[in-house]
C-alpha cells in the first residue's frame, strides 16, 4: 500500500515481505514502517534482488535478537544503488541486518542518523545495540563505490550512526564467518556510545567498525572522525 509522494516516488507505509521472489524496487520511499524484523522490507531466500533510488527513513524493528529497523535480510543476496538510510533504528542494525548466507552490495548510498538501540539486563549489562547501520551475521556486506557514485556513512551532530557496539558496521560469528568488503567509502562521525540507558558491555566500542572472527577488506576508504566511548 502507499500513496503517491511525487512524480517520481511513491511513499510506502506498510512492511513489504519477500519470499523467495524475484524483486525489483525502484523510486519508492519507505517511512515510518515498524514491524518485528526488518522495519520496511524482510527477505528471505530472496536471490538477485535491486532496490534502486529508495529512501528509508524512520523505519523502526523491535524483535532484539533479528533487527534490521530498515532491511532485514536471511539467505538472500542483491543490489542495492541510490540509496538514502535517515533515522532507523532497532538493537541489530539500525538500517540493515543480514543473517544467514546473505550477500549485499552497495554501490552508492548515503547513511545518517540510525541507530541500534541497546536495552539492560538484570546485572545492568547493555544488550544489543550493535552496528548503527549494518549488522552482519554468517554473511558479506560489499561496499563498492561505483563511478561518479558515493557512498557516505555518518555525519556531525545528528547525523552520526550511533551504536553500543559499531557505530557504522558490527560482523560477528554465526554459523560462519562474516565478511566485510569496503572499497571506496567515508565512515565519518559515527559513534560508538553508551547512548541513553548508561549499562556497559564487554564487548563494547568501534566508533566505525566493530568486527568479531570474520574478515575485511578495506581500499580507498576514508575513516575520519569516528568516536567510541570506550574500546576503538
Amino acid at each position: 500500500g502507499g500513496e503517491a509522494e511525487d512524480e517520481e516516488n511513491v511513499k510506502v507505509e506498510i512492511q513489504t515481505i519477500v519470499y523467495e521472489s524475484i524483486v525489483n524496487v525502484t523510486d519508492v520511499v519507505f517511512e515510518r514502517n515498524t514491524a518485528g524484523r526488518g522495519g520496511a522490507i524482510l527477505l528471505s531466500n530472496t536471490k538477485d534482488y535491486s532496490i534502486t533510488n529508495v529512501r528509508f527513513e524512520g523505519n523502526s524493528a523491535t524483535e532484539e535478537s533479528y533487527g534490521g529497523g530498515a532491511i532485514y535480510s536471511t539467505a538472500s543476496s542483491g543490489k542495492l544503488s541510490d540509496i538514502i538510510f535517515k533515522n532507523n533504528t532497532s538493537h541489530k542494525g539500525g538500517a540493515v541486518a543480514l543473517h544467514t548466507k546473505s550477500q549485499m552490495t552497495i554501490t552508492s548510498m548515503t547513511a545518517k542518523g540510525n541507530v541500534a538501540t541497546a536495552s539492560l539486563d538484570e546485572k545492568g549489562a547493555s544488550v544489543y545495540g550493535v552496528g548503527g547501520v549494518f549488522y552482519v551475521n554468517d554473511s558479506i556486506l560489499k561496499l563498492e563505490e561505483s563511478e561518479n557514485k558515493n557512498i557516505v556513512i555518518g555525519g556531525e551532530g545528528d547525523d552520526a550512526n550511533k551504536a553500543v557496539s559499531g557505530g557504522a558496521i558490527y560482523a560477528e560469528l554465526g554459523a560462519g564467518a562474516p565478511e566485510i568488503i569496503i572499497s571506496g567509502a567515508d565512515l565519518i562521525g559515527n559513534e560508538s556510545t553508551y547512548l541513553q540507558n548508561g549499562g556497559y558491555n564487554s564487548e563494547y566500542g568501534g566508533g566505525a567498525i566493530y568486527i568479531s572472527n570474520g574478515s575485511i577488506t578495506l581500499s580507498g576508504v576514508k575513516i575520519s572522525g569516528n568516536k567510541s566511548d570506550y574500546y576503538g
